[in-house]
């Protein structure tokens, strides 16, 4: 992998302006270390996601970024169920996210009561999507999916 050199990103941009994206994604994959997606498996997070797919067929390796799906517990069963064939397609494990210390909407409910996001929304995105305990959590299972043991 290159390395990346934070004080040439004026640079990295004007080299990339022009760039596709499959070009884009290819640079990511060779100079950003732990490089990973987050997608709610919606069009453009597919793509990207096809589109990484296509890289690491290419180079031979299995799917080069982990994807992480951050389960707000209360996406749409067709969202599940997307994410399961997405899975199936693509062979890889997407690493799901909860809010720490509950397996299911039920739990969650309970424990914080039920439509949260509407009585105290900054609680919700807190728990849910932003808490600093979460970004150590996905750090620690990208550094877990991304060991060479775990890739083959």
């Amino acid at each position: 992998m290159a390395s990346f050199d934070p004080s040439l990103l004026d640079q990295y941009n004007e080299e990339l302006s022009t760039a596709s994206p499959q070009q884009i994604l290819t640079w990511a994959i060779d100079h950003l270390p732990r490089l990973y997606q987050t997608t709610a498996f919606g069009l453009t997070g597919l793509a990207a996601t096809d589109m990484i797919s296509n890289i690491s067929k290419r180079r031979k390796l299995p799917h080069l970024v982990p994807l992480i799906f951050v389960d707000t517990l209360y996406h749409f069963e067709e969202t599940i169920q997307l994410k399961e064939k997405v899975e199936k397609k693509y062979k890889l494990n997407v690493i799901i996210y909860r809010p720490p210390g509950v397996k299911n909407t039920e739990e969650f409910e309970e424990k914080y009561g039920e439509r949260l996001w509407e009585t105290d929304e900054d609680t919700y995105d807190y728990l849910v999507k932003v808490s600093k305990k979460k970004r150590t959590e996905i750090a620690s299972l990208i550094a877990k999916a991304t060991s060479p043991s775990s890739l083959g």
